[in-house]
């Protein structure tokens, strides 16, 4: 998909179904198994999306002269991400008693992230 619509539009197209995902995981409550399982299957696509349009991204942007080093740190802040996301997920239910206020962190940090991605995505111009 990146190599086809570019890294911008994959990340946009990925955050963007993280953030009805985590908007509808506001909705699955008692009683809505399929719709948890479906938004829950979509967040976990969605963040092993990252892992197929990281490398390329990393690539496209860089180079792939410079695409071990670079990737190299892409990777470590997918896992510095991972990391703080659970973090943040845990200390949110112990603050609020549930998980709910998770999504609400995940679905902004999505919409800030969907704007950073239009704006800040753009491959480098070669000299």
């Amino acid at each position: 998909m990146t190599d086809r619509i570019t890294p911008r539009w994959a990340a946009v197209i990925n955050l963007a179904v993280i953030l009805v995902a985590a908007a509808l995981m506001l909705q699955a409550g008692v009683g809505t198994t399929v719709l948890y399982v479906i938004c829950f299957c979509l967040l976990w696509l969605c963040l092993g999306g990252w892992l197929a349009i990281a490398p390329t991204s990393t690539t496209i942007f860089f180079g792939a002269k410079n695409y071990a080093r670079n990737y190299g740190v892409v990777f470590f802040s997918y896992g510095i991400g991972a990391i703080l996301g659970g973090l943040i997920s845990g200390l949110a239910k112990d603050i609020f008693g549930d998980y709910s206020k998770a999504f609400i962190i995940a679905g902004a940090l999505a919409a800030v992230a969907i704007v950073l991605a239009i704006f800040l995505m753009k491959p480098f111009k070669k000299a």
